[in-house]
Protein backbone atom coordinates (compact mmCIF):
# COMPACT_ATOMS: atom_id res chain seq x y z
CA UNK A 1 0.00 0.00 0.00
CA UNK A 2 1.14 3.26 -1.31
CA UNK A 3 0.49 5.98 1.56
CA UNK A 4 1.31 9.72 0.71
CA UNK A 5 3.59 11.49 3.22
CA UNK A 6 2.53 12.50 6.49
CA UNK A 7 1.43 16.43 5.65
CA UNK A 8 1.74 18.08 8.90
CA UNK A 9 1.18 21.78 7.17
CA UNK A 10 -3.09 21.51 7.17
CA UNK A 11 -5.01 23.45 8.49
CA UNK A 12 -7.92 22.45 10.75
CA UNK A 13 -10.10 24.69 8.89
CA UNK A 14 -9.05 23.72 5.39
CA UNK A 15 -9.91 19.86 6.13
CA UNK A 16 -13.04 20.45 7.43
CA UNK A 17 -14.21 22.51 3.84
CA UNK A 18 -12.59 20.14 2.04
CA UNK A 19 -14.11 16.84 3.26
CA UNK A 20 -17.26 18.79 4.71
CA UNK A 21 -16.97 17.16 8.01
CA UNK A 22 -19.65 18.40 10.61
CA UNK A 23 -21.70 16.83 13.17
CA UNK A 24 -23.49 14.43 13.93
CA UNK A 25 -21.05 11.54 13.66
CA UNK A 26 -20.93 7.79 14.45
CA UNK A 27 -18.30 7.37 16.55
CA UNK A 28 -16.52 4.32 18.98
CA UNK A 29 -13.98 5.12 21.48
CA UNK A 30 -11.85 3.98 24.15
CA UNK A 31 -9.05 4.06 26.53
CA UNK A 32 -5.97 3.88 24.78
CA UNK A 33 -2.52 4.21 25.29
CA UNK A 34 -1.95 2.42 22.21
CA UNK A 35 -3.49 3.53 18.52
CA UNK A 36 -1.57 3.57 15.92
CA UNK A 37 -2.59 7.19 14.09
CA UNK A 38 -2.85 6.03 10.87
CA UNK A 39 -4.50 2.54 11.15
CA UNK A 40 -7.64 3.33 10.39
CA UNK A 41 -6.86 4.68 6.54
CA UNK A 42 -5.31 1.43 6.20
CA UNK A 43 -7.91 -0.79 7.35
CA UNK A 44 -10.33 1.55 5.01
CA UNK A 45 -8.08 1.07 1.94
CA UNK A 46 -7.72 -2.46 2.29
CA UNK A 47 -11.27 -2.63 2.07
CA UNK A 48 -11.78 -0.10 -1.21
CA UNK A 49 -9.40 -2.23 -2.72
CA UNK A 50 -10.88 -5.55 -1.39
CA UNK A 51 -14.70 -4.66 -2.26
CA UNK A 52 -13.88 -1.67 -4.64
CA UNK A 53 -15.42 1.35 -2.63
CA UNK A 54 -13.52 3.60 -0.82
CA UNK A 55 -14.45 5.63 2.36
CA UNK A 56 -13.06 9.15 3.06
CA UNK A 57 -12.12 10.96 5.21
CA UNK A 58 -10.85 8.60 8.10
CA UNK A 59 -11.10 10.59 11.23
CA UNK A 60 -8.77 9.44 14.71
CA UNK A 61 -8.70 11.65 17.99
CA UNK A 62 -6.36 10.50 21.05
CA UNK A 63 -7.16 12.78 23.89
CA UNK A 64 -6.37 12.27 27.46
CA UNK A 65 -5.59 8.37 27.07
CA UNK A 66 -8.69 8.03 24.97
CA UNK A 67 -9.64 7.18 21.23
CA UNK A 68 -12.11 7.96 18.98
CA UNK A 69 -12.83 6.68 15.52
CA UNK A 70 -15.42 9.21 13.76
CA UNK A 71 -17.95 8.20 10.91
CA UNK A 72 -19.75 10.17 8.52
CA UNK A 73 -23.19 8.70 8.40
CA UNK A 74 -23.77 8.66 4.65
CA UNK A 75 -20.84 7.37 3.84
CA UNK A 76 -21.28 4.19 6.09
CA UNK A 77 -24.68 4.31 4.04
CA UNK A 78 -22.65 4.10 0.55
CA UNK A 79 -20.55 1.51 1.68
CA UNK A 80 -23.81 -0.89 3.27
CA UNK A 81 -25.60 -0.06 -0.37
CA UNK A 82 -22.60 -1.22 -2.12
CA UNK A 83 -22.43 -3.95 -0.87
CA UNK A 84 -26.25 -4.89 -0.67
CA UNK A 85 -25.33 -4.52 -4.96
CA UNK A 86 -22.96 -7.08 -4.94
CA UNK A 87 -25.00 -9.35 -3.24
CA UNK A 88 -27.72 -8.91 -5.66
CA UNK A 89 -25.18 -9.70 -8.63
CA UNK A 90 -23.69 -12.60 -6.80
CA UNK A 91 -25.68 -14.92 -3.96
CA UNK A 92 -22.51 -16.59 -3.29
CA UNK A 93 -20.63 -13.37 -2.63
CA UNK A 94 -21.47 -13.42 1.60
CA UNK A 95 -19.87 -16.81 1.32
CA UNK A 96 -17.30 -15.95 -0.20
CA UNK A 97 -16.35 -12.95 1.77
CA UNK A 98 -16.88 -15.01 5.17
CA UNK A 99 -14.05 -17.65 3.65
CA UNK A 100 -11.46 -15.02 2.55
CA UNK A 101 -11.83 -13.81 6.07
CA UNK A 102 -11.11 -17.03 7.38
CA UNK A 103 -8.31 -17.14 5.69
CA UNK A 104 -6.76 -14.05 6.61
CA UNK A 105 -7.23 -15.22 10.21
CA UNK A 106 -5.53 -18.29 9.57
CA UNK A 107 -2.53 -15.98 7.42
CA UNK A 108 -2.54 -14.12 11.26
CA UNK A 109 -2.65 -16.65 13.48
CA UNK A 110 0.88 -17.91 11.97
CA UNK A 111 2.40 -14.25 11.90
CA UNK A 112 1.53 -13.97 15.29
CA UNK A 113 3.41 -17.38 15.93
CA UNK A 114 6.14 -16.25 14.03
CA UNK A 115 6.24 -12.83 15.58
CA UNK A 116 6.06 -14.97 19.21
CA UNK A 117 9.47 -16.44 18.09
CA UNK A 118 10.94 -13.83 16.48
CA UNK A 119 10.29 -11.34 19.41
CA UNK A 120 12.69 -13.42 21.63
CA UNK A 121 15.72 -12.89 19.23
CA UNK A 122 18.62 -10.27 19.92
CA UNK A 123 18.64 -9.44 16.06
CA UNK A 124 16.38 -6.69 15.92
CA UNK A 125 16.56 -6.79 12.32
CA UNK A 126 14.70 -10.16 12.30
CA UNK A 127 11.80 -8.78 15.03
CA UNK A 128 11.27 -5.87 12.73
CA UNK A 129 10.81 -8.08 9.65
CA UNK A 130 8.56 -10.01 11.19
CA UNK A 131 6.78 -7.25 12.92
CA UNK A 132 6.16 -5.77 9.33
CA UNK A 133 4.51 -9.30 7.96
CA UNK A 134 2.07 -9.47 11.61
CA UNK A 135 0.67 -6.23 11.28
CA UNK A 136 0.47 -6.57 7.51
CA UNK A 137 -1.99 -9.90 8.10
CA UNK A 138 -3.45 -7.99 11.13
CA UNK A 139 -4.32 -4.82 9.19
CA UNK A 140 -5.61 -7.37 6.57
CA UNK A 141 -8.07 -9.28 8.59
CA UNK A 142 -9.57 -6.23 10.20
CA UNK A 143 -9.72 -4.78 6.63
CA UNK A 144 -11.64 -7.78 5.79
CA UNK A 145 -13.84 -7.69 8.64
CA UNK A 146 -14.78 -4.53 9.86
CA UNK A 147 -16.06 -2.24 7.50
CA UNK A 148 -19.31 -3.87 6.44
CA UNK A 149 -19.76 -4.37 10.23
CA UNK A 150 -19.72 -0.65 10.91
CA UNK A 151 -21.94 -0.25 8.29
CA UNK A 152 -24.34 -2.66 9.33
CA UNK A 153 -23.98 -2.79 12.99
CA UNK A 154 -24.44 1.46 13.45
CA UNK A 155 -27.43 1.37 11.29
CA UNK A 156 -29.16 -1.32 11.77
CA UNK A 157 -32.39 1.26 10.80
CA UNK A 158 -31.34 1.35 7.67
CA UNK A 159 -31.29 -2.29 6.45
CA UNK A 160 -32.86 -5.18 9.00
CA UNK A 161 -35.10 -3.10 11.06
CA UNK A 162 -37.34 -2.08 8.53
CA UNK A 163 -37.63 -5.99 7.42
CA UNK A 164 -38.40 -7.40 10.73
CA UNK A 165 -41.29 -4.52 11.51
CA UNK A 166 -42.41 -5.24 8.43
CA UNK A 167 -42.27 -9.77 9.63
CA UNK A 168 -43.83 -8.17 12.85
CA UNK A 169 -46.95 -6.65 11.61
CA UNK A 170 -47.52 -9.42 9.21
CA UNK A 171 -47.86 -11.86 11.79
CA UNK A 172 -48.70 -9.45 14.93
CA UNK A 173 -45.04 -10.00 16.68
CA UNK A 174 -43.98 -8.24 19.47
CA UNK A 175 -41.16 -5.83 17.54
CA UNK A 176 -38.51 -5.84 20.72
CA UNK A 177 -38.81 -9.61 21.41
CA UNK A 178 -38.65 -10.92 17.52
CA UNK A 179 -35.72 -8.33 16.84
CA UNK A 180 -33.48 -9.42 20.13
CA UNK A 181 -34.42 -13.20 19.23
CA UNK A 182 -33.29 -12.78 15.29
CA UNK A 183 -29.99 -10.70 16.49
CA UNK A 184 -29.10 -13.17 18.67
CA UNK A 185 -25.69 -14.69 18.01
CA UNK A 186 -25.46 -18.55 16.74
CA UNK A 187 -21.57 -18.74 17.78
CA UNK A 188 -19.82 -18.50 21.08
CA UNK A 189 -18.47 -15.26 21.89
CA UNK A 190 -14.95 -15.68 22.87
CA UNK A 191 -15.22 -14.76 26.09
CA UNK A 192 -18.11 -17.47 26.51
CA UNK A 193 -15.70 -19.87 25.25
CA UNK A 194 -12.82 -18.94 27.86
CA UNK A 195 -15.15 -18.84 30.49
CA UNK A 196 -17.05 -22.65 29.25
CA UNK A 197 -13.22 -24.05 28.94
CA UNK A 198 -11.98 -22.73 32.83
CA UNK A 199 -15.35 -23.98 34.14
CA UNK A 200 -14.27 -27.99 32.15
CA UNK A 201 -11.23 -27.15 34.00
CA UNK A 202 -12.99 -26.65 37.38
CA UNK A 203 -15.33 -29.75 36.72
CA UNK A 204 -11.83 -31.92 36.22
CA UNK A 205 -10.46 -30.58 39.39
CA UNK A 206 -13.78 -31.79 41.33
CA UNK A 207 -12.65 -35.14 39.88
CA UNK A 208 -9.70 -35.62 41.10
CA UNK A 209 -7.93 -34.95 37.93
CA UNK A 210 -4.59 -32.91 37.03
CA UNK A 211 -5.13 -29.98 35.35
CA UNK A 212 -1.80 -28.34 35.54
CA UNK A 213 -1.12 -28.72 31.86
CA UNK A 214 -4.09 -27.99 30.76
CA UNK A 215 -4.29 -25.11 33.16
CA UNK A 216 -0.81 -23.87 31.25
CA UNK A 217 -2.22 -24.43 27.77
CA UNK A 218 -5.95 -22.67 28.67
CA UNK A 219 -3.12 -19.77 29.80
CA UNK A 220 -1.22 -19.66 26.82
CA UNK A 221 -4.28 -19.30 24.55
CA UNK A 222 -6.24 -16.92 26.28
CA UNK A 223 -3.22 -14.48 28.46
CA UNK A 224 -4.82 -11.39 26.06
CA UNK A 225 -8.19 -12.07 27.32
CA UNK A 226 -8.25 -8.54 29.71
CA UNK A 227 -6.55 -6.66 27.23
CA UNK A 228 -7.08 -3.25 25.55
CA UNK A 229 -5.64 -0.86 23.97
CA UNK A 230 -4.68 0.80 27.57
CA UNK A 231 -3.37 -2.61 29.20
CA UNK A 232 -1.60 -4.96 27.01
CA UNK A 233 -0.16 -7.34 29.66
CA UNK A 234 0.13 -11.18 29.62
CA UNK A 235 -2.14 -12.81 32.31
CA UNK A 236 -0.44 -14.93 34.32
CA UNK A 237 -1.05 -18.55 35.31
CA UNK A 238 -1.90 -17.38 38.75
CA UNK A 239 -5.11 -15.52 37.48
CA UNK A 240 -6.39 -18.87 35.47
CA UNK A 241 -5.59 -20.70 38.18
CA UNK A 242 -7.90 -18.35 41.17
CA UNK A 243 -10.73 -18.49 38.57
CA UNK A 244 -10.83 -22.31 38.56
CA UNK A 245 -10.54 -22.43 42.46
CA UNK A 246 -13.48 -19.84 42.62
CA UNK A 247 -15.45 -22.10 40.40
CA UNK A 248 -14.48 -25.20 41.83
CA UNK A 249 -16.27 -23.78 45.13
CA UNK A 250 -19.48 -23.81 43.09
CA UNK A 251 -21.71 -27.01 43.41
CA UNK A 252 -20.73 -29.45 40.74
CA UNK A 253 -24.39 -30.04 39.66
CA UNK A 254 -24.34 -25.75 38.88
CA UNK A 255 -21.02 -26.08 37.47
CA UNK A 256 -22.01 -28.88 35.37
CA UNK A 257 -25.00 -26.79 34.40
CA UNK A 258 -23.00 -23.80 33.37
CA UNK A 259 -21.24 -25.86 31.02
CA UNK A 260 -23.93 -27.10 29.46
CA UNK A 261 -25.46 -23.99 29.26
CA UNK A 262 -22.84 -21.91 27.85
CA UNK A 263 -21.92 -24.32 25.56
CA UNK A 264 -25.56 -24.74 24.11
CA UNK A 265 -26.29 -21.24 24.26
CA UNK A 266 -25.92 -20.96 19.87
CA UNK A 267 -27.87 -24.38 19.32
CA UNK A 268 -31.00 -22.76 21.13
CA UNK A 269 -31.13 -19.56 19.73
CA UNK A 270 -30.78 -21.05 16.19
CA UNK A 271 -33.66 -23.65 17.27
CA UNK A 272 -35.28 -21.11 18.43
CA UNK A 273 -35.17 -18.69 14.77
CA UNK A 274 -35.71 -22.15 12.62
CA UNK A 275 -39.08 -22.62 15.42
CA UNK A 276 -40.40 -19.01 14.70
CA UNK A 277 -39.25 -18.83 11.11
CA UNK A 278 -41.03 -22.52 10.62
CA UNK A 279 -44.39 -20.80 12.25
CA UNK A 280 -44.23 -17.21 10.64
CA UNK A 281 -42.37 -17.86 6.77
CA UNK A 282 -40.30 -14.56 6.61
CA UNK A 283 -39.80 -13.80 2.96
CA UNK A 284 -36.29 -14.47 1.53
CA UNK A 285 -34.77 -10.68 2.29
CA UNK A 286 -35.45 -11.04 6.04
CA UNK A 287 -33.84 -14.67 6.04
CA UNK A 288 -30.93 -13.58 4.01
CA UNK A 289 -30.20 -10.20 6.91
CA UNK A 290 -30.72 -12.35 9.78
CA UNK A 291 -27.56 -14.93 7.86
CA UNK A 292 -25.90 -11.78 6.84
CA UNK A 293 -26.20 -10.50 11.01
CA UNK A 294 -25.17 -14.24 12.42
CA UNK A 295 -21.94 -14.17 10.11
CA UNK A 296 -21.05 -10.50 10.70
CA UNK A 297 -21.36 -11.07 14.57
CA UNK A 298 -19.11 -13.86 14.17
CA UNK A 299 -16.36 -11.95 12.68
CA UNK A 300 -16.56 -8.98 14.78
CA UNK A 301 -16.25 -11.12 17.81
CA UNK A 302 -13.17 -13.07 16.17
CA UNK A 303 -11.78 -9.45 15.25
CA UNK A 304 -12.30 -7.78 18.88
CA UNK A 305 -10.10 -10.74 19.75
CA UNK A 306 -7.65 -10.50 17.55
CA UNK A 307 -7.65 -7.03 18.88
CA UNK A 308 -6.65 -7.73 21.93
CA UNK A 309 -3.99 -10.74 21.14
CA UNK A 310 -2.61 -7.85 18.63
CA UNK A 311 -1.86 -4.97 21.13
CA UNK A 312 0.11 -7.42 23.62
CA UNK A 313 2.54 -8.29 20.26
CA UNK A 314 2.44 -4.30 19.42
CA UNK A 315 3.51 -3.17 22.38
CA UNK A 316 6.12 -6.47 22.86
CA UNK A 317 7.57 -4.53 19.87
CA UNK A 318 7.55 -1.12 20.48
CA UNK A 319 9.83 -2.05 24.15
CA UNK A 320 11.79 -3.96 21.71
CA UNK A 321 12.48 -0.41 19.55
CA UNK A 322 12.81 1.54 22.71
CA UNK A 323 15.25 -0.39 24.22
CA UNK A 324 17.09 -0.56 20.82
CA UNK A 325 17.07 3.60 20.39
CA UNK A 326 17.08 4.33 23.51
CA UNK A 327 13.31 6.17 22.98
CA UNK A 328 10.89 6.13 25.75
CA UNK A 329 7.82 4.01 25.18
CA UNK A 330 5.86 6.37 26.60
CA UNK A 331 6.86 8.43 23.34
CA UNK A 332 6.28 5.79 20.77
CA UNK A 333 2.97 5.57 21.49
CA UNK A 334 2.33 8.34 19.69
CA UNK A 335 3.62 7.49 16.21
CA UNK A 336 1.86 6.44 13.23
CA UNK A 337 2.60 3.16 12.19
CA UNK A 338 4.71 4.92 8.85
CA UNK A 339 5.89 7.67 11.22
CA UNK A 340 7.61 4.52 13.36
CA UNK A 341 9.02 2.53 10.35
CA UNK A 342 10.59 5.46 8.84
CA UNK A 343 12.05 6.49 12.21
CA UNK A 344 13.63 3.29 12.61
CA UNK A 345 14.84 2.68 9.45
CA UNK A 346 16.23 6.51 9.39
CA UNK A 347 17.37 6.39 13.17
CA UNK A 348 15.84 10.46 12.81
CA UNK A 349 12.82 10.16 15.22
CA UNK A 350 9.91 13.24 15.95
CA UNK A 351 11.39 16.34 17.55
CA UNK A 352 10.31 16.06 21.29
CA UNK A 353 7.64 19.26 21.19
CA UNK A 354 5.99 17.18 18.93
CA UNK A 355 5.55 14.55 21.03
CA UNK A 356 4.78 16.47 23.98
CA UNK A 357 2.10 18.04 21.40
CA UNK A 358 0.62 14.91 20.40
CA UNK A 359 0.33 13.74 24.23
CA UNK A 360 -2.37 16.00 24.75
CA UNK A 361 -4.06 16.12 21.98
CA UNK A 362 -3.64 14.52 18.31
CA UNK A 363 -5.84 14.42 15.47
CA UNK A 364 -5.64 12.06 12.62
CA UNK A 365 -7.71 13.02 8.77
CA UNK A 366 -7.08 10.66 6.04
CA UNK A 367 -7.96 10.56 2.79
CA UNK A 368 -7.68 7.79 0.52
CA UNK A 369 -4.10 9.09 -0.41
CA UNK A 370 -3.12 11.30 2.30
CA UNK A 371 -3.39 12.03 5.65
CA UNK A 372 -2.29 14.95 7.94
CA UNK A 373 -1.62 14.47 11.57
CA UNK A 374 -2.52 17.61 13.43
CA UNK A 375 -1.05 18.40 16.95
CA UNK A 376 -1.59 21.49 19.13
CA UNK A 377 -3.65 24.28 18.32
CA UNK A 378 -4.58 22.75 14.95
CA UNK A 379 -5.94 19.63 16.61
CA UNK A 380 -7.61 21.53 18.78
CA UNK A 381 -9.45 23.51 16.38
CA UNK A 382 -10.34 20.46 14.69
CA UNK A 383 -11.35 18.30 17.70
CA UNK A 384 -13.66 21.21 19.04
CA UNK A 385 -15.28 21.22 15.38
CA UNK A 386 -15.99 17.77 16.06
CA UNK A 387 -17.76 18.03 19.15
CA UNK A 388 -21.40 18.17 19.42
CA UNK A 389 -23.62 20.24 22.12
CA UNK A 390 -25.69 18.20 24.18
CA UNK A 391 -28.54 19.67 25.73
CA UNK A 392 -29.63 18.33 29.20
CA UNK A 393 -32.55 15.65 29.16
CA UNK A 394 -34.26 13.16 31.64
CA UNK A 395 -34.66 10.79 28.98
CA UNK A 396 -31.87 8.99 26.94
CA UNK A 397 -32.78 6.45 23.60
CA UNK A 398 -31.13 4.35 22.31
CA UNK A 399 -31.40 1.22 20.31
CA UNK A 400 -32.41 -2.26 22.03
CA UNK A 401 -29.93 -4.98 22.29
CA UNK A 402 -31.87 -7.26 24.94
CA UNK A 403 -35.45 -6.37 26.69
CA UNK A 404 -36.17 -6.05 29.92
CA UNK A 405 -36.58 -3.39 32.67
CA UNK A 406 -34.62 -2.82 35.56
CA UNK A 407 -34.19 0.29 37.62
CA UNK A 408 -30.79 1.07 39.67
CA UNK A 409 -28.14 2.85 40.63
CA UNK A 410 -25.35 4.49 37.39
CA UNK A 411 -22.05 3.67 37.48
CA UNK A 412 -20.05 5.31 34.53
CA UNK A 413 -17.45 2.89 33.66
CA UNK A 414 -14.61 4.10 31.33
CA UNK A 415 -11.75 2.46 32.46
CA UNK A 416 -10.61 -0.53 34.09
CA UNK A 417 -10.50 1.10 37.50
CA UNK A 418 -13.88 2.21 37.03
CA UNK A 419 -14.80 -1.25 37.42
CA UNK A 420 -14.45 -1.25 41.28
CA UNK A 421 -17.13 1.26 41.80
CA UNK A 422 -20.17 -1.51 40.32
CA UNK A 423 -21.70 -3.57 42.48
CA UNK A 424 -24.74 -5.54 42.24
CA UNK A 425 -27.64 -4.10 40.49
CA UNK A 426 -25.80 -1.40 39.38
CA UNK A 427 -26.58 0.08 35.71
CA UNK A 428 -23.54 -0.21 34.23
CA UNK A 429 -22.92 2.87 31.54
CA UNK A 430 -20.35 2.99 28.78
CA UNK A 431 -18.93 4.35 25.77
CA UNK A 432 -18.94 0.34 24.64
CA UNK A 433 -18.42 -2.67 26.31
CA UNK A 434 -15.10 -4.42 25.99
CA UNK A 435 -14.04 -8.09 27.20
CA UNK A 436 -12.45 -6.83 30.40
CA UNK A 437 -15.71 -5.53 31.76
CA UNK A 438 -16.77 -8.76 32.18
CA UNK A 439 -16.53 -9.03 35.93
CA UNK A 440 -18.89 -6.26 36.36
CA UNK A 441 -21.20 -7.08 33.62
CA UNK A 442 -22.21 -10.24 35.32
CA UNK A 443 -22.99 -8.24 38.26
CA UNK A 444 -24.59 -5.34 36.63
CA UNK A 445 -28.14 -4.79 36.15
CA UNK A 446 -28.62 -3.80 33.12
CA UNK A 447 -25.97 -1.87 30.53
CA UNK A 448 -25.81 1.74 28.30
CA UNK A 449 -23.87 2.25 25.87
CA UNK A 450 -23.03 5.40 23.82
CA UNK A 451 -22.14 3.41 20.96
CA UNK A 452 -22.54 0.09 19.17
CA UNK A 453 -24.40 -1.95 17.13
CA UNK A 454 -26.82 -5.36 17.07
CA UNK A 455 -23.50 -7.15 16.59
CA UNK A 456 -21.48 -5.05 19.08
CA UNK A 457 -19.68 -6.54 22.54
CA UNK A 458 -22.75 -4.84 24.80
CA UNK A 459 -25.36 -6.81 22.76
CA UNK A 460 -24.09 -9.85 22.46
CA UNK A 461 -23.19 -10.56 25.82
CA UNK A 462 -26.40 -8.93 27.48
CA UNK A 463 -28.47 -11.68 25.32
CA UNK A 464 -25.80 -14.21 26.62
CA UNK A 465 -26.56 -12.87 30.31
CA UNK A 466 -30.37 -12.45 29.48
CA UNK A 467 -30.00 -8.68 30.80
CA UNK A 468 -31.33 -5.09 29.62
CA UNK A 469 -29.30 -3.34 27.80
CA UNK A 470 -29.45 -0.33 25.43
CA UNK A 471 -27.08 0.40 22.89
CA UNK A 472 -25.95 3.35 20.65
CA UNK A 473 -27.66 6.57 22.93
CA UNK A 474 -24.27 8.72 22.06
CA UNK A 475 -24.97 10.87 24.82
CA UNK A 476 -25.11 7.98 27.86
CA UNK A 477 -21.78 8.94 29.38
CA UNK A 478 -22.11 12.16 29.32
CA UNK A 479 -25.32 12.88 30.69
CA UNK A 480 -25.87 10.36 33.67
CA UNK A 481 -23.47 10.54 36.44
CA UNK A 482 -22.15 8.15 39.31
CA UNK A 483 -25.09 7.56 41.67
CA UNK A 484 -28.12 8.90 39.41
CA UNK A 485 -31.06 6.57 40.00
CA UNK A 486 -32.50 5.61 36.56
CA UNK A 487 -35.16 3.55 34.63
CA UNK A 488 -33.92 0.95 31.80
CA UNK A 489 -36.64 0.37 30.39
CA UNK A 490 -34.81 -1.86 27.40
CA UNK A 491 -38.30 -3.01 26.15
CA UNK A 492 -39.08 0.57 24.36
CA UNK A 493 -35.70 2.07 24.21
CA UNK A 494 -35.34 4.25 27.06
CA UNK A 495 -33.31 5.11 30.24
CA UNK A 496 -34.54 7.50 32.09
CA UNK A 497 -33.21 9.23 35.29
CA UNK A 498 -35.57 9.24 38.43
CA UNK A 499 -33.34 11.19 40.77
CA UNK A 500 -30.31 12.73 40.53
Amino acid sequence: MEITKVRTDSKAKDLIEKYGIRPPFLQKGAPARFYTIDMVQYVWQIYGDYEGFYYEPYIISIKNQYVEVYYLPDRLSLIREHYFKRLERDKDYLASHFNDWKAACTALDASISEFDKKSQSDNFGDVLQSYNRFVRAYLYEYGLSTPIQEACGFQPEGWINPEIERYCEQYGLDFQQTSALLASPVSLSFVSQEEKELAELALMSLEGNPIESKLAEHQGKWFWIRNNYAHMDALPMEFFAERVQELARMPRSELSDMVSRISGSPRTNSEKKAGLFAEHRPDDKLRQFVHMNEVFAEMQDARKGYVLKANYYHRLFLQKASGEFSKPIEDLWFYSYEELIESISSGAFLPQEEVERRRKLVVAVEGRSEKSILSGDEALLFYNGLQEEIKHTDTIKGLIAQTGTVTGKVKVVLKMEDMRKVRDGDILVTSMTRPEMTPAMKIAGAFVTDEGGITSHAAIVAREMKKPCIIGTKIATKVLKDGDTVIVDADKGIVKIVKS
